[in-house]
C-alpha cells in the first residue's frame, strides 16, 4: 500500500482538494493505520489544543480565544479535515463566555460538514460540541457512567470517520490508542453518534456494559434500528447488546 505523501495530506487538511481528489484520501485513511497514525502523532505533539481545551473551564479574554483558535485552525483543526485526524470541539456553553467570538459558527461548520449538509448560522440549540476521530481496527467509543436520563442516538454513515456530539449537556473527552472515553459522570445530556459503515470494528460501552458492536457488516445492539435506521438506547433502560438481523438502508435512508 501506498502511503500518502505530506503535499497530499496538507492540501487535504488545507481544503485546497476538490471533492473527487479528496475522496481517495478519506478512502485511503479508512484503512492506512500508518497515516492514521502520523495524524495521531502531529496531535499529540501540538500543545496548544491544551489552550484550546480550557476554555471549557475558564472564561478568557477575547482576543486570548480568538488567537488559539486561529493558531489551531491553521496547524490542525481546520474546517471540513475531521477526516484527517481526531477534531476536538470546544463547549458551546464555555464558548459563549467569550463576548462576539466566532467559535459557535465554527463548531456548528464542523460537525455540519460530517453529515454532509450545509454549515447553520450558529451552534445549534442545546448542542455542546464533540469529537471526531477515524476508528482504527478494534476502536472503542466508552462512556464513563450510565446517566439518569438521556438517549444515544446511533447512526451508520458513508463517512471514514467516527463522531460524537452532545446535546444539552457538557462532557469531557479523553483520547487514547484506539479508544475515546467521555466523561459523562452527572450529566444527563443526549449524545448523535455516527458510526462508519466501512470501520470494521467498533464497540460501544456505557460503564462496563456493551451496548453496540459493529464486527464488519454485523452489527450487535441493545436495540433494534428504528424505520430511519438509526438505533436509539435509553441510559435507564440499558440492555447488554444481543445480535439483530439487518437489511440495508435504502439509499434515500442513508446519512
Amino acid at each position: 500500500m501506498q502511503h500518502l505523501d505530506n503535499e497530499s495530506i496538507e492540501l487535504f487538511l488545507s481544503g485546497e482538494l476538490s471533492e473527487s481528489e479528496a475522496r481517495p484520501v478519506r478512502d485511503h485513511l479508512a484503512q492506512c493505520r500508518a497515516c492514521v497514525r502520523r495524524v495521531e502523532a502531529a496531535r499529540q505533539e501540538d500543545q496548544e489544543i491544551g489552550a484550546l481545551l480550557s476554555v471549557l473551564d475558564h472564561p478568557v479574554p477575547r482576543v486570548e480565544a480568538e488567537d488559539v483558535m486561529r493558531r489551531a485552525r491553521r496547524r490542525w483543526l481546520r474546517p471540513r479535515t475531521a477526516a484527517a485526524g481526531i477534531v476536538l470541539l470546544v463547549a458551546a456553553g464555555a464558548a459563549s463566555a467569550v463576548p462576539g467570538s466566532p467559535v459557535r459558527t465554527w463548531l456548528a461548520g464542523l460537525f455540519e460538514s460530517l453529515q454532509g449538509t450545509p454549515p447553520q448560522q450558529g451552534l445549534p440549540v442545546g448542542v455542546s460540541g464533540g469529537i471526531s476521530v477515524i476508528p482504527t481496527e478494534g476502536f472503542e467509543l466508552v462512556f464513563e457512567t450510565s446517566q439518569g436520563s438521556g438517549v444515544i442516538r446511533i447512526f451508520l454513515t458513508d463517512e471514514a470517520e467516527l463522531a460524537v456530539r452532545a446535546i444539552g449537556g457538557g462532557p469531557g473527552y479523553s483520547v487514547g490508542p484506539e479508544r475515546v472515553r467521555v466523561e459523562n459522570a452527572g450529566s444527563a445530556a443526549d449524545y448523535e453518534i455516527l458510526v462508519p459503515r466501512s470501520a470494521e470494528s467498533v464497540r460501544i460501552r456505557v460503564g462496563e456494559t456493551v451496548v453496540f458492536t459493529k464486527q464488519g457488516a454485523s452489527i450487535t445492539t441493545a436495540a433494534g434500528p428504528d424505520a430511519r435506521g438509526r438505533y436509539i438506547l435509553d441510559f435507564a433502560a440499558l440492555q447488554p447488546a444481543t445480535p439483530v438481523e439487518l437489511e440495508p438502508p435504502d439509499e434515500d435512508e442513508r446519512l
